[in-house]
């Protein structure tokens, strides 16, 4: 009696345990009821990402999923190429052009870097709570480095919280106030088309959450592929524009947002990759080139973007400053996208090499592993200083082609 009297008990104390750790956590086991198929999308592929040799691998193995170019300045000859010529989505790293259009704007005399903007003033560009974390963090390490002086932040200290955080308020305040003959300028001098530009983020957000209102995220993107770069590029910058000047609107969305985050599952968020300005890493890079020949707008232009891609959080860790004499970059590790685009300068040798890696529309599960450790950031800078990484990447690709 005793013992089932114990036992009665200790089903009771657990099942009450369990029905408060859930009802706690309710909001984040119902994303993962929604989503765990999701969890093990591409899990065979999870050992690849225990090493940077395996990583090597799967980058070489699944031209599907990977582009590289890997372009040394000093030996051309010598530069790396993987399915360079593939549009992939861009992520944050499109905030690069962000970083230009300003560079262009201060040389102009449109801006000026000291030019401030209040929290007040940023708020109607957040999008709901998506990204809390990342909004905390990205303006308090602000605050702690002094950038807020009476409440106001400089241009110039937003563009270098933007290429560590990659927040998106701050980017679509920063977007939203770029000239549209700069946008204009861009396209001509850089050779670029609407599908490369940069976009609002608060503009794709509601393209995908309305998808998860009202239709299918692939009736969406099935739209998006229809439609010409241009009108795109104007639908969702509407979009945006209607979010950040009607207050009632706003409420509304973000009311959603705060029930349902985008309302679409994982897998639909990842496929809603389709919906991000593209470009090719062979394009990319050519970019980068004409930046690391301080040729991109200027030579005070173009020191000011690589400074502004020399972010404090980088620079603070010590085999960065061991390894390169001059390191930039901006990375981007966002529901199955691993991005970045680096210029960096080795150390050992004084050669300078620019890279771009986009890896899109990978399996869920896969991601999730890949992208806790960062992984991807550490193998691009590994290919620029150390010659058996480089030896490695390039086994790898002779291996996947024979």
């Amino acid at each position: 009696m005793r013992l089932l009297k114990f036992i009665g008990t200790f089903l009771l104390v657990a099942a009450l345990l369990f029905g408060l750790i859930v009802g706690l956590n309710w909001n984040a086991f119902q994303v993962f009821l929604n989503n765990r198929t999701a969890f093990f999308e591409g899990i065979e592929y999870a050992p690849k990402v225990t090493s940077l040799r395996g990583f090597s691998e799967f980058v070489a193995e699944n031209g599907e999923y990977a582009s590289l170019s890997s372009v040394s300045i000093d030996h051309p000859s010598d530069s790396i190429h993987l399915m360079a010529d593939i549009p992939r989505a861009m992520g944050a790293t499109a905030n690069f052009f962000i970083l230009v259009a300003y560079a262009y704007e201060f040389e102009q005399g449109l801006k000026n870097p000291s030019e401030s903007a209040t929290m007040e003033e940023l708020q109607p560009y957040r999008t709901g709570n998506l990204g809390q974390p990342l909004y905390n963090d990205a303006f308090r390490a602000a605050e702690e480095r002094g950038y807020f002086q009476n409440g106001t932040i400089s241009l110039d200290h937003l563009l270098m919280i933007l290429t560590e955080f990659n927040e998106p308020t701050i980017a679509d305040f920063l977007w939203w106030n770029v000239e549209e003959e700069t946008w204009n300028w861009l396209i001509d001098t850089l050779d670029l088309s609407y599908s490369n530009m940069p976009l609002p983020y608060s503009g794709l957000y509601l393209a995908m959450a309305s998808a998860g209102k009202e239709e299918r995220l692939s009736r969406k993107v099935e739209e998006r592929n229809r439609m010409d770069d241009e009108e795109w590029w104007n639908q969702i910058k509407k979009i945006s524009f209607d979010y950040i000047h009607s207050e009632s609107f706003r409420d509304s969305v973000n009311t959603f947002l705060r029930d349902n985050r985008l309302g679409i599952t994982f897998m639909e968020e990842r496929d809603g990759l389709a919906l991000f300005p593209k470009i090719t890493t062979h394009k990319m890079t050519e970019i980068l080139k004409v930046l690391s020949r301080d040729e991109l707008v200027s030579r005070e232009g173009s020191a000011a973007i690589k400074r502004w891609m020399s972010w404090p959080g980088m620079l603070d860790q010590n085999y960065i400053n061991d390894d390169f004499t001059q390191f930039s970059a901006i990375y981007d590790n966002r529901m199955g996208l691993l991005a970045g685009i680096t210029i960096g300068t080795s150390a050992y040798t004084g050669e300078t090499v620019v890279q771009a890696l986009f890896l899109d529309q990978l399996p869920i599960g896969f991601w999730f592993h890949a992208s806790g450790s960062h992984m991807h950031q550490d193998f691009m800078q590994r290919l620029i200083y150390d010659p058996a990484m480089d030896e490695q990447m390039r086994l790898a690709i002779n291996r996947s082609i024979n």
